[in-house]
């Protein structure tokens, strides 16, 4: 199913109940098939819990148990992620330092990929996804909304923006990699609330995410090299290496950084809650239409 707002859902509880119910139940398939996952399968099942708390936030204004599915949903991807990290530690060197160059960093993050993805690693972590999916299922067919669909949805717009923009003014300040993380989540969950949204203008919405999901990108990729940089100063490696790996792992820091300033200054410079009501009007106009 789509991972948008259909104008057939009628109300906004509906909808939510069936994006959610078809974002769950391929995860789940996907699991029971009994085979060996691949990276990208795990990737798949990451991403359904990154949808899923997109919509749980989008529509929290009217959710009671928002704040609990949130958290549910946030630690079952993270007892899934340790192979999906081990690859993007490995991703990044190699985009820094291809080929043989710094191998005594690269032979530790190696044997750290082969142990995230031995026999049984993770079993545990799957074991618990599927359980917290499973619950998340039946409760999803009884979940309720209070409030009037529009004004739902703008106090969540509103409110994911507006956090979107107060961490980013943070991290412009200060420059600190963890304010820039929590920017690059809210930059993300927007992204998603915008694709849920897309069907109400889809010219203007696929412009606006045309800018939103490359920073979401560009702020990811700071991410992963702060993250780089880190477990590098944790490693015991000569000099030398953790030198150089730490100059490249800045430098190219440096670089997206300066990209994703100028589109985070202009995008998040409107206040969330004349954007949210703007989207707002759309969603009751586009309901009209049907």
């Amino acid at each position: 199913m789509a991972y948008a707002f259909d104008r057939d859902d009628g109300k906004l509880a509906r909808g939510t109940r069936r994006i959610a119910t078809g974002l769950i139940r391929p995860a789940l398939a996907l699991i029971d098939e009994g085979r060996p996952l691949s990276a990208e399968d795990i990737h798949k099942l990451r991403t359904t819990v990154k949808k899923l708390r997109g919509l749980i936030r989008l529509v929290r204004p009217g959710l009671a148990t928002a704040d609990e599915e949130d958290k549910v949903l946030r630690d079952a991807a993270r007892g899934i992620s340790a192979p999906r990290d081990s690859e993007v530690m490995r991703q990044t060197l190699e985009a820094l330092a291809p080929g043989d160059a710094l191998p005594t960093l690269r032979a530790a993050l190696d044997r750290a990929h082969a142990d995230a993805h031995g026999p049984g690693v993770l079993d545990t972590g799957l074991a618990a996804y599927r359980a917290a999916l499973r619950d998340l299922e039946d409760r999803v067919a009884r979940w309720k909304l209070s409030g009037k669909g529009r004004l739902v949805l703008q106090a969540g717009v509103a409110a994911t923006f507006d956090r979107a923009r107060r961490d980013w003014h943070a991290a412009r300040a200060s420059g600190d990699a963890h304010a820039m993380h929590e920017t690059r989540k809210r930059i993300k969950a927007h992204g998603y609330q915008a694709r849920l949204l897309e069907p109400v203008w889809p010219a203007m919405m696929t412009a606006h995410r045309a800018v939103v999901d490359p920073l979401g990108e560009t702020l990811g990729q700071m991410n992963d090299l702060a993250v780089f940089a880190a477990h590098v100063e944790s490693l015991d490696l000569p000099d030398r290496e953790r030198a150089q790996a730490l100059a490249l792992a800045h430098a190219r820091y440096g670089e997206l950084r300066d990209i994703a300033i100028p589109d985070a200054d202009k995008l998040l410079s409107e206040d969330g809650t004349a954007l949210a009501a703007r989207w707002g009007a759309w969603w009751s106009l586009w309901r009209k239409e049907g």
